[in-house]
């Protein structure tokens, strides 16, 4: 076996060659054919069966040149075997000579294509052919992977949403984040911290996995500086996953559970961080899973914000039971909505037009304000509390955006719903 030759002009396009060829003449032919054909190219060459497995074994190639026929081994035999291993390689036969049916069997077999050593000529376009090919089907093949991916994560979030949107009722709500949590990325703990503002502490709120070591962590707050740095991490990354040593927080998951791995995502109201969702287990995450936690933390962001909006009306002294049942209705049918229309919100998309009654000029400065409706009490003709409008104003609120509308009396209303892909972004 010959060693790695290193090519001599790294600004032409780089090939990493294994060369099945016994005799050295023929191979530097080969291999002076694809240089003349604008390549550069780090090459191998070995002759015999157990070099070439122990090439593929533990070297990366672009590219496999294989004569037909050596004295004790054979290209159609080294092309078996490594299309036997799942290798991709573009495989390509060069031979003195190749009958039409051998030429058949080896396309059959796996082979990109062939070449005959009398005309080393196609050489140089057989090789592009066959690497365009190759990336091309790399392509299709992570493309596929991403959609694969996309509807994993868009299923698990789809699921989330239902059950987080179960209840408005924040204790219940969190331990339901945790439980939910756990299942979806198979971790055994799950844990929300919230930001106690009086305090500058994180202070935790409920758990899944419990056990008499992890109880402990519950009685413990983290003071604001001492995750600094992995809150600023979550400002910029969305989701973090660390080790031991990386943060107290993570300190303390290690020591009480000895799992090596915590994911962190971020709860917020608006762009402010008001708590934490932490994963644990014993072995790292996958991209998906770091994904599909963030898309939880923001789906458990927004549910935790509109369970403030209830707790806060709650505190109203003149709601009555009947009222709350409204409210309640009115919480989940935007909900509901945001979920069925997940996609859309991705464009930052969303135009709603009616051909109603309008909206009187006057009016327009105060419909986004609680149970402020367009028609006065004495010709009211429909239903509702006058909360619709200020519920989606409060939602888009959390979410970062703005809401306004175009209308004119006895045509009908528009409204504009603007939502940023990323916190802080500019309209």
């Amino acid at each position: 076996m010959e060693p790695l030759s290193k090519p001599q002009d790294a600004e032409l396009p780089r090939l990493r060659v294994l060369v099945l060829e016994d005799d050295p003449i023929d191979a530097e032919l080969v291999l002076q054919t694809l240089r003349d054909a604008g390549y550069a190219l780090d090459w191998e060459r070995v002759d015999a069966r157990d070099a070439f497995l122990e090439r593929l074994e533990h070297g990366r190639y672009d590219l496999i040149l294989a004569d037909h026929n050596l004295p004790a081994f054979d290209g159609m035999s080294a092309l078996r075997l490594t299309r036997a291993r799942g290798e991709p390689i573009p495989f390509v036969l060069v031979s003195g000579s190749v009958g039409e049916e051998q030429a058949i069997e080896s396309m059959r077999a796996g082979a990109t294509d062939y070449v005959l050593k009398a005309r080393l000529s196609r050489l140089g376009p057989v090789v592009r052919r066959a690497l365009q090919e190759d990336e091309d089907h790399r392509r299709r093949l992570e493309a596929e992977a991403a959609r694969a991916e996309e509807s994993e994560i868009n299923a698990a979030l789809v699921r989330a949403a239902r059950e987080l949107v179960a209840s408005l009722d924040a204790p219940v709500l969190l331990q339901r984040l945790c439980a939910l949590t756990a299942e979806t990325l198979s971790c055994p703990h799950a844990l929300t911290l919230l930001y106690d503002e009086e305090r500058d502490v994180y202070v935790p709120a409920s758990c899944h996995g419990s056990t008499p070591e992890w109880e402990s962590i519950r009685l413990t707050p983290f003071a604001r500086a001492s995750v600094a740095g992995l809150l600023d991490r979550l400002e910029r990354e969305g989701v973090v996953e660390t080790r031991p040593d990386a943060s107290p927080l993570a300190t303390s998951i290690e020591r009480a559970l000895g799992l090596s791995d915590a994911l962190f995502a971020a709860l917020r109201r608006g762009p402010r961080i008001v708590g934490l969702l932490v994963a644990s287990r014993a072995r790292p995450f996958e991209r998906r899973e770091r994904r599909t936690a963030e898309g939880i933390a923001q789906l458990a962001s927004l549910v935790l914000a509109n369970a403030k909006v209830v707790e806060e009306l709650r505190e109203v002294d003149q709601l009555k039971n009947d009222f709350v049942a409204t409210l309640s209705h009115e919480l989940r049918t935007p909900l509901n909505v945001i979920i069925g229309y997940h996609e859309l919100l991705l464009a930052g998309e969303i135009r709603v037009r009616d051909t109603g009654i309008g909206i009187e000029p006057s009016t327009l400065p105060v419909i986004f304000d609680p149970f402020r409706q367009g028609e006065g009490a004495g010709t009211r003709e429909h239903g509702g509390v006058g909360l619709g409008l200020y519920i989606a104003r409060r939602l888009v609120d959390v979410l970062g955006g703005d809401i306004d509308v175009v209308s004119q009396p006895g045509q009908g209303s528009e409204f504009h719903v603007w939502l940023p892909r990323e916190w802080g972004q500019a309209r």
